[in-house]
């Protein structure tokens, strides 16, 4: 308990840093107009680009790439800590408010960051050019036993969770990590997707995407 109870209080502190900061330099130099333009726009491309990803997220469309979301997180908060910092508010109540929404933005950002990036390489179990299989996050809720594949279209992949194929025995004995797993062989078809995966101890567990023909 007291070892989350001191990594809330230096994610707090962390959080807070950017108003602390801003209050030290003040107002002695102000950026220039186009660097000023710079930050602005790229916040609100960024910004933009998350709210694209959403609407697409609700049909498990995404944009390509592993972790691509919580980077894209990452870079609006940085974003949006320069856009504070090269803004000057004549507006105290308007000021509090961009702080408080600052400091809470960066508190919740770090802890998705840390909790998506901190076994970045153990969830990647395979990836080429075309698909990539990923292990569930254990508490997101979904079947974590069976990873998500994703098939990369282009600038956007679409997710699909991959079953036992049918009349197949689920298996507790052997878990889907990238030390226990030897290969993956894949074979797409119009109806499904279909991904052999070969254990080191010689088993073979096929697994498949849901009926591809009804989407």
């Amino acid at each position: 308990m007291e070892t989350w109870l001191f990594f809330g209080f230096i994610l707090t502190v962390f959080s807070l840093l950017p108003v602390g900061i801003k209050k030290l330099i003040g107002k002695k130099r102000q950026p220039k107009k186009w660097i000023v333009f710079f930050i602005n726009f790229l916040s609100i491309s960024l910004f933009a680009a998350i709210l694209i990803e959403f609407f697409l997220s609700l049909k498990n469309i995404y944009f390509t790439g592993y972790k691509t979301r919580t980077f894209l997180l990452i870079s609006l908060v940085v974003c949006f800590t320069l856009h504070y910092f090269v803004t000057q508010y004549k507006n105290t109540i308007y000021r509090i408010f961009v702080q408080s929404i600052l400091v809470a933005t960066i508190f919740v950002t770090t802890v998705i960051g840390v909790v998506n990036l901190a076994n970045y390489q153990e969830y990647l179990l395979f990836e080429n050019n075309t698909y990539r299989i990923e292990k569930n996050w254990e508490l997101s809720g979904a079947d974590f036993m069976l990873p998500t594949l994703y098939r990369k279209k282009g600038l956007v992949e679409t997710a699909y969770q991959l079953e036992y194929e049918k009349d197949h025995q689920t298996d507790y004995l052997h878990d889907f990590t990238k030390e226990s797993i030897t290969e993956f062989t894949i074979n797409e078809t119009d109806c499904l997707i279909r991904v052999s995966c070969h254990f080191k101890d010689g088993t073979t567990f096929f697994l498949t995407t849901p009926d591809l023909s009804s989407n």
